[in-house]
């Protein structure tokens, strides 16, 4: 509580996660993306409007990849988010 200007994590699960709201606003930016894009999906670099924002949206995007919440897919199929380099496409399961 001394020390509300450095506060990173809400808590002590997100600290050990080290997943922070800025990381869960691009999550959800991807996520709402997803809901209007064709069934075909969207490139990811998109979606990024400075190529600072394209490493975190990409870390976003595996972290939604592990829990099943979208996949990834380069050359028509679907990849590994561990194995994620170059462009990619992100699209609902």
């Amino acid at each position: 509580a001394r020390d509300w200007d450095e506060v990173r994590y809400c808590s002590a699960a997100c600290r050990r996660q080290k997943i922070g709201p800025r990381d869960q606003a691009h999550e959800t930016r991807i996520l709402r993306a997803l809901n209007t894009a064709p069934t075909s999906g969207i490139a990811l670099e998109t979606l990024a409007s400075s190529v600072d924002q394209t490493e975190p949206l990409r870390q976003a995007a595996r972290r939604l990849a592990l829990e099943g919440r979208l996949e990834l897919v380069q050359s028509g199929r679907t990849i590994d988010p561990r194995a994620l380099r170059g462009r990619v496409v992100i699209r609902r399961p």
